[in-house]
């Protein structure tokens, strides 16, 4: 979006401050102020925090990043997500890193579209997936968990899988059991968010245990990083 549609927006909505329904620029970043709760959020410093991070060439895929509420967020719960373009994270925010995790995690969503065939083509984040998901399986029954073994094999989202993870074994207890296997248990869910959830860690300095517990994904990154 180009500074002068910024400003024509916010000239016509009769401000150029920070305030409900405004566009901003921060950091080079286009950015849409969707309620009032954005209004508490340290826009300026997650923004340029961002940016020391994530080299430009990988800002390139989303058109601008709206803080505020939105349906979905409560009828998937979660804090942020991607679509059509945009970014979306709630305006309910920890701190300025809380945020800055979301928007380096979406960050990685957008470049699948770009890099998808670098990605995912050979079949080797996959495998690496996989064999992880067949450990965790190992692991998880072993500890007396019953598991639908089908559910593991699937790499792709299930809410089924999910709803597993997440309510009848609890991330806090999935944190001590996948130790060293993935790097989040959200990363768990799907092959996008093992993906997306390396992307973030490798951008937030935790390149060594990414490239010691997840090498494909540290390599991925690294061959993405190059071609730029």
């Amino acid at each position: 979006m180009s500074d002068q549609l910024i400003n024509y927006l916010n000239e016509s909505l009769g401000s150029k401050n920070i305030s409900k329904g405004s566009f901003i620029k921060a950091s080079g970043i286009d950015v849409y102020i969707a309620d009032e709760k954005a209004q508490n959020v340290d826009i300026y410093t997650i923004f340029d925090t961002v940016s020391s991070l994530i080299p430009y060439y990988l800002m390139s895929e989303f058109d601008y990043v709206s803080i505020g509420h939105i349906p979905e967020f409560e009828e998937r719960q979660i804090n942020a997500l991607t679509k059509d373009g945009v970014i979306y994270i709630t305006s309910d925010q920890d701190d300025v890193e809380d945020a800055v995790d979301d928007i380096i995690h979406e960050i990685a969503h957008t470049l699948e579209g770009k890099y998808g065939y670098e990605i995912y083509a050979d079949g080797n984040l996959e495998r690496e997936f996989l064999s992880k998901r067949e450990a965790l399986y190992n692991i998880l029954t072993s500890h007396g968990i019953q598991c639908d073994r089908h559910l593991f094999a699937n790499p792709e989202y299930s809410k089924e899988f999910d709803n597993f993870l997440y309510e009848d074994i609890g991330y806090p207890r999935l944190v001590n059991l996948s130790m060293g296997l993935f790097m989040t248990p959200y990363g768990i869910t799907s092959i996008r968010e093992y993906w997306a959830e390396g992307f973030e860690n490798y951008f937030l300095e935790q390149k060594a245990i990414l490239k010691k517990f997840c090498p494909v994904v540290f390599t991925k990154i690294e061959e993405i990083a190059q071609n730029d």
